[in-house]
């Protein structure tokens, strides 16, 4: 027997557009899976207006407005540079935001409790005091550790912030950082080849978009000098 939010939703089609960085089918089959327990199915009731902008950031902006303008019912935003995207081009249509960072300190909602405004959704982390936490965990639990290699994405608009937070932690905590950047699948390698060679005692890594579905990060950390594991924290495991 149909329940009544399916049964209504029968009766009527929708059409919702989808912002991301990459194509992923992860994300495409959780989308779909999570509508259709509330009734609604592709091809049947429901069309989705899919926009990937693969990192191009001027084909971003032309991707949130074309939604805008096929008036879609909602937009739902993978991650942080999607959203910023999606939110200049609407105030008006819903906008469901799928895995951001610090969306308070972005100026996405105005308190985790009451969003506000057209923008909701779920975050990776509740703010920058995330990494210093993680910091924390890692002086906890890793014994004797002087030196923290961090791994993050320099083009998120949020990590500058956290990286600040992460700086005043370590000189609170009397530890020292080696930064690596990745802007590119190609940048992992030699961002671990320079970890092994800094000899650091544990790795942060700083969660985003990329970092998360990039194929390249299931690379093996490097074991630095000692012959032991480096241990590592991040939001996401690796597979």
């Amino acid at each position: 027997m149909a329940t009544c939010g399916a049964a209504q939703n029968a009766a009527r089609s929708a059409r919702i557009g989808s912002l991301n960085s990459i194509h992923s089918s992860s994300v495409d089959a959780a989308l779909a899976e999570g509508l259709r327990g509330l009734g609604w199915i592709e091809r049947k009731n429901l069309s989705i207006e899919r926009r990937v902008f693969s990192g191009d950031a001027e084909c971003l902006v032309k991707s949130a407005v074309e939604l805008v303008a096929l008036n879609v019912e909602v937009i739902v935003a993978e991650a942080t540079a999607s959203t910023q995207a999606a939110k200049a081009a609407t105030s008006s249509i819903p906008i469901v935001f799928a895995a951001t960072g610090d969306p308070v300190g972005q100026g996405f909602v105005a308190s985790l409790a009451h969003p506000g405004g057209n923008l909701t959704g779920t975050s990776f982390d509740a703010g920058p005091e995330i990494p210093t936490k993680q910091l924390q965990l890692v002086i906890e639990t890793v014994p004797r550790v002087s030196r923290v290699a961090v791994l993050s994405n320099p083009t998120s608009p949020f990590i500058r912030t956290y990286w600040q937070f992460l700086q005043d932690a370590a000189s609170t905590l009397r530890v020292r950082l080696h930064s690596e950047q990745v802007k590119e699948s190609k940048d992992f390698v030699p961002a671990f080849d320079a970890i092994a060679r800094e000899h650091a005692d544990a790795l942060i890594v700083l969660s985003d978009a990329f970092i998360v579905y990039d194929h390249a990060r299931s690379l093996i950390i490097p074991v630095p000098a000692g012959g032991r594991g480096m241990p590592a924290v991040e939001l996401y495991p690796r597979g």
